[in-house]
Parts: C-alpha cells; sequence; structure tokens
C-alpha cells in the first residue's frame, strides 16, 4: 500500500523534531554535546528498528536485487557529487569561509576525534536516511519527490547566520543530497543510501585527518 507524500513529509519532520527532543534530554544528563549526539542517534536508531523492523528486514532481503537496478545510474550519482564540490569550493573561494555547518563539524571532532568519529560515519548518516529519507519508501517514485526530500536534507545541515550569503551553501548541500539518495530514488531501497552516506562521511574523515 501507497503512503501519502504528504503523510511522508510530516513523519520527516515529526522524527526530526524527536532526535532534537531526544540530544537534548542526553545533553541535560551528560552536560556534553558529543555524548548527546550518541545517545540522541542510538535512540532514534532503536525506534525506527522496533517500530519498522518487519520493513527494514522486508527491504534488507531486496538490496542484491536494488544494486543491479543502480549500478547504471552510478555515472549521474558522480555527476551529483561533482556538482557538489565545485559549487562547495567556488563558494569558499568567493565568500572566504565553508559553511557554519562545516565549522561546527570541524571544531567539535577535533576537541573529541574518537566520540565524533563513530557519531559522522555511522551513526548520523543512518539515522539521517532513516529520518528524511526512509518515510518516503512506500510513495510513488516520483522526481518531485525525490527533489523534496533531497531539499529537506539540504535545508537541516544550514545553519543560522547573520551573513546572507552564507544561505547559498544549500545549493551544494542540495546536491550532496541529491548523490546521497539517488541510490534510493533509483532502486527504492533505503540501504543503498545508508551505505552511500556512510562511506562519503569516513572519506571526509579521513580527509580531515590528513
Amino acid at each position: 500500500m501507497k503512503t501519502n507524500p504528504l503523510s511522508a513529509t510530516l513523519q520527516v519532520f515529526l522524527y526530526f523534531f524527536l532526535l532534537v527532543i531526544l540530544t537534548a534530554v542526553g545533553y541535560s544528563f551528560t552536560l556534553s554535546w558529543d555524548k548527546a549526539y550518541i545517545i540522541g542517534y542510538i535512540l532514534i536508531l532503536l525506534f525506527f528498528i522496533k517500530r519498522y523492523h518487519s520493513l527494514l528486514k522486508e527491504e534488507g532481503k531486496k538490496v542484491k536485487e536494488a544494486f543491479l537496478s543502480w549500478k547504471k545510474a552510478i555515472p549521474i550519482q558522480a555527476l551529483f557529487l561533482f556538482l557538489s564540490l565545485l559549487i562547495n569550493a567556488l563558494l569558499i573561494h568567493f565568500l572566504g569561509s565553508i559553511s557554519g555547518n562545516e565549522q561546527l563539524l570541524r571544531g567539535e571532532f577535533f576537541s573529541s576525534p574518537f566520540l565524533l568519529s563513530i557519531v559522522v560515519a555511522f551513526l548520523a548518516p543512518v539515522a539521517e536516511e532513516f529520518i528524511f529519507r526512509f518515510p518516503y519508501v512506500k510513495v510513488k517514485k516520483s522526481l518531485g519527490i525525490f527533489l523534496l526530500y533531497s531539499f529537506l536534507f539540504a535545508l537541516i545541515h544550514l545553519t543560522p547566520s547573520t551573513k546572507v550569503l552564507s544561505y547559498l551553501f544549500i545549493v551544494p548541500y542540495f546536491f550532496l543530497s541529491l548523490f546521497i539518495g539517488y541510490p534510493f530514488y533509483k532502486s527504492g531501497n533505503i540501504y543503498l543510501s545508508i551505505g552511500t552516506h556512510i562511506l562519503y562521511n569516513i572519506a571526509n574523515i579521513m580527509l580531515l585527518l590528513i
């Protein structure tokens, strides 16, 4: 049975709000944002596993078939990544700074590299894919829906700023979201986007450590 796109989108906001609450509760107990992120992500993942156990298991059985249908689209996915990196580099050059989200990530990462590596490499990618794309598993596939959940993912990665031009970073984040979410769009299988997201984040961590 197909899910209504509006219902799926409302679920995205609901799940994200739940993550914010769980993270805030984690901070109230630990007084550490690093540990709070871990608590928030773990709890939201447990929530999804508990609530969607059957559907996740069903999707897991289709991974091989989904991979075969997706791998032909890798060149387009690579194009999205190239555009994301190119536009990001141009914005950094002309604005003279990296995105606010990237600044926060780097600051927190070097203060606690081990914990943040766990969060960034594994917990965050899985949780974010569950929050921003998984609600659309049963929604009829369309280009409009693909662009919608890609935009929502990009939007949430912006940080508030007094510099209006800094919001231009939503463009490379949008193309990055297209890159990560394209396997899900082409195959309908959330595990491919999770895998793509994890590999991308691990690559970013390795670059930070070099």
